[in-house]
């Protein structure tokens, strides 16, 4: 049965394929949620060097699209998966879309399934300290010492939680 591309289950669907996987966490950002995979020694921090925290894909609500996961695949691998699903196409960012960044837009179980399966062969791209994440549990970087910036952040989660979204001049830019 197919979702309508604004349903809220269907993001919640495609947050929950990608929080099923070792090591990764939830961001509000950009616009969307972001889901990384845990650096070395549990950080959440990424950083320039290598053992921070990295993304494993972007989840947004274009606003002609609907919801859509944007994440990385081998380049090969990226380009067989475009030829043969109508519902996953080339990310259209000139820097990503060569290097195997693609653009999911799932609409029913069946799809779902398949992006679930698409994400985790994405994950297993990216490297595995999924082992010490457990263990150590790390503020958002930036707010842990800002008693106002962490009350503005619970807010804007409890805001994106019941479905608020900035509308900016920049959501074409989310488009896909």
């Amino acid at each position: 049965m197919p979702m309508d591309k604004r349903d809220p289950k269907l993001r919640q669907a495609i947050a929950e394929a990608a929080l099923a996987l070792p090591g990764v966490f939830e961001e509000i950002k950009w616009g969307g949620w972001v889901y990384k995979v845990v650096g070395r020694g549990g950080t959440r921090k990424t950083s320039s060097k290598s053992g921070g925290a990295k993304m494993l894909c972007h989840v947004v609500d274009g606003k002609n699209h609907g919801w859509h996961g944007q994440f990385k695949l081998a380049p090969e691998r990226a380009q067989a998966v475009i030829g043969k699903l109508k519902w996953v196409e080339r990310h259209p960012w000139k820097t990503l879309g060569p290097s195997g960044w693609v653009v999911a837009r799932p609409r029913d179980a069946r799809q779902l399934k398949k992006f679930a399966e698409l994400l985790a062969e994405s994950r297993a791209l990216l490297p595995s300290y999924e082992e010490t994440a457990e263990a150590i549990e790390t503020p958002p970087p930036g707010r842990s010492g800002d008693p106002l910036a962490r009350k503005i952040d619970r807010v804007m989660r409890e805001a994106v939680a019941e479905g608020w979204r900035f509308r900016g001049d920049d959501d074409a830019d989310f488009d896909g």
